[in-house]
């Protein structure tokens, strides 16, 4: 029963934890849906900045493949529920998670 259902393990203010932080409260061999707000400036000359929600679909090569599954299997659902994600990213290791990557594609939208 506690599988179907999606808890906050932790919960900050927006724009208050770096990304490079957030990669390092992932864990290593246990799958997990983050919702991200981005900020990131444009390039232009007016050098806007701009802040999107991007939902990070941690699964590691390390965790089970049961555990793989369910999040798997539950991904468009919690899609569903939060319309205001702009992009998803999905992650199987760290190197994954880059945010170069992450602001080319927000570029893009």
């Amino acid at each position: 029963e506690e599988k179907r259902q999606i808890v906050a393990e932790h919960e900050f203010e927006a724009g208050t934890l770096p990304f490079e932080e957030l990669k390092k409260i992932l864990p290593p061999k246990e799958p997990r849906f983050v919702l991200y707000d981005y900020n990131y400036t444009t390039e232009n000359e007016k050098k806007q900045k701009h802040s999107k929600i991007i939902l990070v679909s941690w699964s590691p090569d390390e965790a089970p493949m049961k555990e793989k599954m369910i999040y798997a299997s539950s991904k468009d659902a919690v899609k569903k529920k939060l319309q205001a994600i702009k992009i998803e990213v999905q992650a199987n290791d760290l190197g994954d998670l880059d945010e170069a990557d992450i602001e080319a594609k927000l570029k893009k939208i």
